[in-house]
């Protein structure tokens, strides 16, 4: 009787698990941000984008006193398009752009290394749409050593 009732216990554990699982993958994937707009995470430059453009906020990052960058954010009338470019002047190896858009979901974080300047994808933001942006700059080990926070603009 034993042996029977600790097979049913650990089937019913082992279904108990899936779907737990199966629940927590339905639960992530419904919450995960999707782009509600054709032009949310796509390239301003080759979308065509980028022409027309102009810098609508700027702030400089520092670490430890130190200018080591500059973050601008970038605003397509054309488009309804904004996105986040840095300055990296080449103190420290990385840098990221985040720009978030509050209503719709809409996201993209890019991080590369370079030197000079450099630009994340753009989401759809027409008009007075309050987005949320930060610039980093972070050292060869990926730790953040200069940001500007992040900014809320409306």
């Amino acid at each position: 009787m034993e042996m029977k009732f600790r097979k049913h216990h650990a089937r019913a554990a082992r279904v108990t698990a899936t779907l737990a699982a199966t629940v927590g993958l339905v639960l992530a994937v419904g919450l995960a941000p999707a782009s509600a707009h054709p032009l949310d995470n796509t390239d301003p430059g080759a979308t065509g984008c980028s022409s027309g453009s102009s810098s609508i906020y700027s702030r400089t990052i520092y670490s430890g006193g130190t200018a080591i960058g500059l973050m601008e954010v970038r605003y397509s009338p054309s488009c309804g398009t904004n996105w986040v470019r840095v300055n990296n002047y080449g103190y420290y190896p990385r840098a990221g752009k985040l720009i978030y858009v509050a209503p719709s979901g809409a996201y993209n974080y890019t991080g590369d290394s370079y030197v000079g300047w450099s630009y994340g994808m753009q989401v759809y933001a027409p008009g007075s749409t309050c987005i949320n942006v930060e610039g980093t700059i972070r050292n060869s080990s990926d730790a953040v050593v200069g940001t500007t926070g992040v900014i809320q603009l409306c």
